[in-house]
């Protein structure tokens, strides 16, 4: 990861952690570099998409509950990832040439598989179009990385509007599948999964439309 402007890097609270700056001072120290983190997302996300995949097949409550709780948990370690990979390359100074490269492509690889998993899993609802809910959830979140990236491209400056951004809707998933751990027992995991991305779907609706106008007011602005 190249090291960028303070503005172009996502406002987080959990990076100016104490713990997220041992982590990732840790990290540098041991010469892990912050590719190998971003690869290390990508290879969590997969897990997670493996579990939620999973958890629609199982033969039993017990490994429901399990394939969800663990598709959860992937999640957020994908997150702490995509965290880590830029704290090791700004703070730790281990930023090299193909960072931009390594930071953005495998966001996208993670939102596909995860959201696109969540919506098979979904279909165990027995509810119509729900393969069309995921797929549309995880076009909307390539959109929204997009108008992100063609603004800071165009001069439109760095829009991180929610309220469906990444952290945002990958914190839905995880509420999502934790809840449909909890009522496997009733046979309502199909149905939880595909309210989340109804939710998904709306959020990032409101998210497209807030990003196009802050693009647009800095656009006009100039």
């Amino acid at each position: 990861m190249t090291r960028p402007d303070s503005d172009a890097r996502r406002p987080l609270k959990t990076r100016a952690a104490s713990w997220a700056g041992h982590l990732s001072s840790f990290l540098a120290r041991h010469g892990v570099s912050p590719n190998a983190i971003s690869t290390m997302g990508v290879a969590f996300a997969l897990l997670g998409a493996v579990s939620i995949g999973y958890g629609r097949f199982a033969d039993s409550i017990s490994a429901e509950v399990g394939a969800f709780m663990l598709g959860a948990v992937f999640i957020q370690l994908r997150l702490l990832a995509n965290m880590l990979d830029g704290m090791v390359a700004v703070e730790g100074g281990r930023g090299g040439p193909l960072g931009n490269l390594y930071n953005e492509f495998p966001d996208r690889i993670e939102d596909i598989v995860l959201i696109v998993s969540a919506g098979y899993a979904a279909t165990a609802s027995g509810w119509p179009f729900a393969e069309i809910v995921g797929w549309t959830a995880c076009v909307l979140a390539l959109l929204v990385a997009y108008i992100r990236a063609l603004a800071a491209g165009i001069g439109g400056g760095h829009p991180f509007h929610g309220p469906m951004a990444k952290p945002h809707r990958m914190f839905l998933l995880t509420c999502g599948c934790l809840v449909a751990a909890a009522t496997a027992q009733t046979g309502m995991a199909g149905q939880v999964l595909f309210v989340t991305l109804v939710m998904m779907i709306l959020g990032m609706a409101i998210t497209l439309i807030r990003r196009l106008g802050a693009v647009s007011r800095v656009l006009r602005g100039r």
